[in-house]
């Protein structure tokens, strides 16, 4: 079956499997279907019985008659797989590998010899403070196992492995909406969040929280065997085609239903208010479900009535029909079409050398053993008059593989020149912002010459601080002392101008006087220390050609 290629995305409940052939404008979809794996096989999307898994998957690719197409891209829907969104200084996207690469332990703390390190360009801002988004994936080499072995026991060629937070995107990019869409795909264990404005990928969120809560109280309660979970949620869910329930109308109450979906629906809410949080001026303007719980009863009225949003099914976009074309259920099987477009690199390369060596060593047991007899007479016979021909070749071979290697290196001296930019930009601008005047700056000289030129008896009882200046209430023991205070204040070099806003005088019960007066200080540079009065003008004050007082 020559073009044809299986996307599947394993998960703890579902497994999904979608037969397309990749094309320039898009994907020719053939068929999918989605199966129950055997119980106890996966778990967080982590493959833990893989020879089981892989019988069970071998039975449904005969039974849909795909058992021909071997070549197969996994999706990995699973919450071991960590992401991370870095901006890097805009170089070419060859040279993203080895800035990833060198980083990776400050983007993920963690044992980086158990993980596998790849990323997706999500936008390469142009012009001046240029910058690439890149969004990096940490996942377990464990997790990555898994795979492979299951591809291995199902006789498969594994020809790339993506991570959902990839494949959603690049399946949702094409879709383009008016403002901030918050597209939340609802999986039965687990639900992924991807907020999007105009093809612009701007936050993911995942939360473990999905359908399930709701399809195995239903299961329960109609006594349904694990076995029918499919049957179940179909049960449970809206009809793309009539908008009317399937097949379970009046088995859950709105008061059951409401229970069930109570957690699920405030796990939406809340990552629509952390979104708008720091995006106020883009705030999510709609809200489109997919998955294949996308469609539970009640959930979408729910959802809309919790966040004050309009909310959408996913084939109620205008859009989903041009942009897939041939896909039947392209809700459902979103992280498959997406691992048909740009999937990550996550193919370790000594897993893909040991697959490898296991088909070989599979097709050489399956050789009779008269055939090998006669290539090894065969070999025999010529090996003498190649082995010059052979040994000149492949010493030409090997010096054209080091110079296209000192090529290929060449660009390392470009990146490390890039990112020492970058890194010194970035310390330079830290900098700045240390050494950025401040109002505090300004108040701890001001307080600095209070108490070095303000006498002892001084009592200030209450100071209002901005970034202009400072008021304060004094109490001293005289009119006398008041003076003296007005004076000191006048030759305060961080004060610009002083206004006195009141003075009173009382007297106590023991006879003492007390002054008390309120006085405005404006920060600046003091005029009376070079001599100006910046009260001439109200005092009547003039000065002639010949720098005498009138």
């Amino acid at each position: 079956m020559a073009g044809k290629l299986l996307y599947i995305e394993v998960g703890d409940r579902l497994v999904k499997v979608m037969c397309a052939v990749p094309q320039k404008k898009g994907l020719r979809a053939i068929k999918s279907f989605m199966f129950q794996p055997p119980e106890g096989s996966v778990f967080d999307g982590v493959i833990q019985n893989p020879e089981e898994l892989s019988e069970a998957l071998v039975a449904q690719l005969l039974e849909h008659r795909l058992r021909g197409v071997k070549n197969v891209v996994f999706n990995l829907a699973s919450g071991k797989v960590a992401s991370r969104e870095v901006k890097l200084p805009p170089v070419k996207e060859k040279l993203l590998a080895p800035m990833i690469a060198t980083n990776a332990a400050d983007y993920f703390p963690i044992d980086l010899s158990r993980y596998h390190i790849s990323h997706t360009l999500l936008e390469k801002v142009k012009g001046e403070g240029g910058f690439c988004r890149v969004l990096a994936l940490a996942a377990p080499l464990s997790l990555l196992e898994g795979y492979f072995k299951l591809g291995e026991f199902a006789g498969l060629k594994i020809k790339a492995i993506d991570s959902s937070a990839n494949s959603h995107y690049r399946a949702l990019r094409p879709l383009r909406q008016t403002g901030v869409t918050m597209y939340v795909d609802v999986e039965c264990t687990e639900s992924f969040a991807s907020f999007i404005q105009d093809g612009r990928l701007l936050l993911q969120r995942t939360f473990a929280l999905g359908g399930d809560e709701f399809i195995k109280s239903y299961m329960e309660k109609v006594e349904k065997p694990e076995e029918e979970y499919i049957e179940a949620l179909s049960e449970l869910s809206v009809s793309a085609k009539t908008t009317v329930m399937v097949g379970a109308e009046g088995q859950m109450t709105h008061h059951e239903r409401t229970e069930e979906l109570s957690r699920l629906v405030s796990n939406i809410a809340r990552s629509v208010d952390y979104f708008n949080s720091s995006r106020w001026e883009t705030a999510t303007s709609q809200i489109v479900l997919t998955g294949p719980c996308g469609r539970l009863e009640g959930l979408k009225e729910m959802v809309a009535a919790e966040t004050g949003l309009p909310t959408f099914y996913l084939e109620e976009l205008e859009e989903v029909r041009s942009v897939f074309k041939t896909i039947e259920d392209p809700s459902a099987f979103l992280g498959c079409v997406g691992a048909a477009h740009s999937p990550v690199d996550l193919l370790p390369e000594h897993f893909m050398r040991a697959s490898r060596g296991m088909r070989l060593s599979k097709n050489e047991t399956s050789i009779a053993s008269g055939l090998i007899s006669f290539s090894l007479l065969f070999l025999g016979a010529v090996v003498l008059s190649i082995i010059a021909v052979s040994s000149n070749h492949e010493v030409k071979r090997e010096l054209s593989a080091i110079r296209s290697e000192i090529s290929e290196i060449e660009y390392t001296q470009q990146v490390a020149l890039s990112y020492e930019s970058y890194q010194q930009g970035e310390t330079a601008l830290l900098e700045m912002r240390a050494l950025a005047d401040s109002p505090n700056a300004k108040l701890a000289a001001f307080f600095e010459e209070l108490e070095q030129k303000m006498p002892s008896k001084i009592l200030i009882l209450s100071a209002v601080c901005s970034a202009e200046g400072v008021t304060m209430n004094i109490t001293v023991p005289s009119y006398a002392e008041t003076a003296v205070v007005l004076d000191q204040l006048r030759t305060f070099e961080s004060i610009s101008k002083l206004e006195v806003l009141s003075v009173s005088q009382s007297t106590n019960e023991g006879g003492s006087e007390t002054s008390t007066f309120s006085v405005s200080c404006l920060y600046g540079e003091n005029p009376y220390l070079n001599g100006e009065n910046p009260y001439a003008d109200l005092i009547g004050e003039s000065t002639d050609s010949e720098g005498q007082v009138d």
